[in-house]
């Protein structure tokens, strides 16, 4: 019954798609690639769960799928938008024309008595008494007598009672005015919809790695550290897990992230502070300061190789000098609040920033916003490890030069590593001299108003992203896969012998022939 191609022949793919508006032809799109992933097919199971629902008895169900054109392989994107069409917009004529097809010959001239019978038994279990003036010619039918039958007995069987009394419960609009569990979360984040539709996928495939099956800190470690530092790692942890469930739900990792890439400058930098305030009482004191300092010293170290006075001096000097200039409250330690006007001067809290951005992106799968923002993490990523070299177990991957050079210019890649800090930080980077020099240089005033309209604004558009996902590609299409899965990826497939090793400045090291 439908089994074998698409029975809605006589409803072409262009004519469908003039009865639905721009607007949930892409919804419908976006709802496709939610489901079925990179493939271009949509299983059956998915199909009878989330397009018809549990309204439509399975049986029905079956029929629908396989008459929409549905395999074994999957049932295609365009078949499935003329069949729902048919569904919710059709004209009766089509949906009889359609239910024709279903129990007609393969040449779909005539239906035969016999073998239509049968098909009712399968779905219905018993064939119904009016049947019989359907065939009171005959045991052959064609359309147009089958369609005058059908059209006065629209509740003899129960397909036909589904198509065409009302029972349709598919629709291709949301009249509802709930937003839905996506729509809320965009609505409490700086995230867009689309953003936290790709994360949840990238959610459940780190949460997959776990061994308790929650996103715990032993499954959260590996995937941060490096880069990193294990000293930071359980911090970073709970600055994600809000509620102190001692595990992440994708709720605290959506407004994590948003935090910490996509917020306005104080806010990310109040990300920051959570992730040093491993007492969570509010504030840090000098012992975690102590921490803080070492570790942002080695970030540094890791991540730029220019110095600062900071790498000249000890760590109770440098801890001395932020209480006795930012501790408003005088009781050794510092406040969120002197924190985030420490920081916005500090070239290690903006380097850690910097850090956060390229791990949040890469490791945790935040969308690009552009494509000269996914050259830059990449760029500064592969300028961290390119330092470091290879050690004993690691892996080099592979990619093709045709692929590197193209991406190089979709993203106007840049060999220099990113720094993601306001031009009035680099500034005063820039223009420091040694610590202790410091001491000199009187409060101003107003220190609360501590950047500009336009370095704020300059902050608020700096979002650093890739996408992570498990798939690699060659075209540079907005479907293909980033970067990030090619140069990241943990499993590499690829047949194409024209391959490279890349450096940091983007160059190959050598390639390599068939």
């Amino acid at each position: 019954m439908g089994a074998k191609e698409s029975r809605i022949g006589f409803l072409s793919y262009d004519e469908a798609a003039k009865r639905v508006t721009d607007v949930e032809l892409k919804r419908l799109k976006d709802a496709f690639k939610r489901t079925s992933g990179l493939s271009i097919y949509m299983t059956q199971q998915c199909f009878v769960k989330e397009v018809l629902g549990d309204g439509v008895p399975l049986k029905v169900a079956e029929v629908i799928y396989q008459s929409f054109g549905g395999t074994s392989k999957g049932l295609h994107f365009n078949n499935l938008i003329v069949g729902l069409v048919l569904l919710t917009r059709g004209r009766d004529e089509e949906k009889a024309k359609y239910i024709f097809n279903l129990f007609a010959n393969e040449a779909g001239s005539y239906v035969v008595r016999e073998e239509m019978e049968t098909m009712l038994r399968t779905c219905d279990g018993e064939v119904p008494l009016g049947l019989k003036k359907c065939f009171a010619e005959g045991e052959k039918v064609n359309y147009e007598k089958f369609k005058n039958w059908l059209l006065q007995n629209k509740d003899a069987f129960t397909f036909a009672r589904w198509l065409l009394s009302g029972g349709v419960c598919v629709t291709l609009t949301d009249d509802s005015d709930t937003p839905t569990f996506y729509q809320t979360l965009a609505g409490v984040t700086h995230l867009e919809e689309s953003d936290i539709i790709d994360l949840e996928k990238r959610y459940w495939l780190l949460k997959a790695q776990s061994r308790t099956g929650r996103f715990d800190l032993e499954t959260f470690i590996p995937l941060v550290s490096p880069p990193i530092h294990l000293s930071l790692s359980e911090g970073l942890f709970s600055a994600f897990d809000e509620n102190r469930d001692n595990h992440i739900d994708f709720k605290e990792i959506s407004c994590g992230l948003s935090a910490c890439c996509r917020g306005p400058v104080a806010e990310r930098q109040k990300f920051c502070f959570k992730v040093f305030d491993t007492d969570r009482d509010g504030a840090l004191s000098r012992t975690e300061l102590e921490e803080m300092v070492v570790a942002l010293l080695e970030v540094w170290k890791d991540n730029r190789t220019d110095k600062i006075p900071e790498l000249s001096m000890a760590t109770p000097d440098i801890v001395n000098y932020i209480l006795k200039k930012h501790d408003t409250t005088k009781l050794g330690q510092l406040t969120l609040e002197d924190y985030q006007i420490w920081s916005v001067k500090s070239a290690l809290a903006n380097e850690f920033l910097n850090l956060l951005f390229q791990v949040c992106h890469i490791v945790l799968g935040l969308r690009p916003a552009t494509p000269e923002e996914e050259g830059q993490i990449i760029s500064g990523w592969l300028e961290r490890e390119s330092r470091h070299g290879l050690q004993p177990g690691h892996n080099w991957f592979l990619i093709s030069v045709q692929w590197w050079k193209q991406w190089k210019e979709y993203v106007k890649y840049e060999t220099k590593p990113v720094v993601i800090e306001p031009s009035s930080i680099m500034n005063a980077v820039r223009s420091q001299t040694l610590l202790h020099s410091m001491d000199q240089v009187e409060a101003k005033p107003g220190l609360q108003n501590f950047f500009t309209a336009a370095d704020e604004k300059y902050l608020d558009n700096i979002s650093i992203a890739s996408e992570a996902t498990e798939s690699t590609g060659t075209s540079l299409s907005p479907l293909s896969p980033t970067s990030t899965e090619v140069c990241f990826a943990r499993q590499h497939n690829s047949s194409d012998n024209n391959q490279c090793f890349l450096g940091a400045n983007g160059n190959s090291f050598s390639q390599l022939g068939p």
